[in-house]
């Protein structure tokens, strides 16, 4: 299930997206109403530690998972290319929605209106938005992080390019073996001197293509 469903307040500010069924037990308990099938308006700025523990709660999920794909690739498990890539996709549609414009949002439900705040509300405030910055950094360093893990074992994954004067230069050391095992063997025949002749050509044909491509 996507998290698909907007969440905004009276102010117009955005706190990110939500699940269908969150949205809809948020409404049915009267602390939202929906806009329109994919937005709800919440009918009071979030709870501090509401915002909190949810970005905890995903950060936690994003470390959990670079830990099991840690534990499963020691146990030899292949990834595909195509999952890497979904992997990759979901992290920067994460760290969009960890973007400046929602940290934004959180900063001003806090503050409401400080014209009516006594010092200690707006020392209170200045201390919870303080506390939210740092869990905003916290989960882009570990969404940052997840990014490259997954980036790395892309370039990892990725088909190498064959050299083909590396190639050719194995052929040549493996039939030199051969020609003296069977040697050594007393068998006749073996690598012919035309076989050496021929493979050296393709060396020399394969560096002229890699120089001049």
């Amino acid at each position: 299930m996507e998290k698909n469903v907007i969440v905004v307040d009276e102010n117009g500010n955005e706190y990110g997206a939500t699940y269908p069924k969150r949205a809809r037990g948020l409404v049915k308990s009267g602390r939202a109403r929906f806009i329109d099938d994919f937005r709800i308006c919440l009918a009071c700025p979030p709870n501090i530690n509401e915002i909190t523990e949810d970005i905890k709660m995903s950060e936690n999920k994003n470390t959990t998972a670079m830990e099991t794909v840690e534990v499963t690739e020691n146990t030899a498990t292949k990834y595909t290319l195509d999952y890497v890539l979904e992997q990759i996709e979901n992290l920067q549609k994460q760290i969009t929605e960890n973007s400046l414009h929602r940290l934004q949002g959180a900063v001003s439900s806090i503050y409401g209106n400080e014209s009516e705040a006594d010092d200690d509300a707006v020392e209170s405030r200045n201390s919870s938005v303080y506390s939210v910055c740092e869990v905003f950094k916290d989960r882009e360093d570990t969404l940052c992080r997840l990014l490259a893990f997954y980036e790395k074992m892309y370039d990892d994954l990725k088909p190498k390019p064959v050299d083909p004067v590396n190639e050719a230069t194995k052929r040549v050391v493996t039939a030199f073996i051969s020609s003296r095992a069977d040697y050594i063997a007393g068998v006749d025949g073996g690598v012919t001197t035309e076989t050496f002749e021929g493979i050296m050509d393709e060396i020399q044909n394969a560096r002229y293509l890699a120089e001049n491509k």
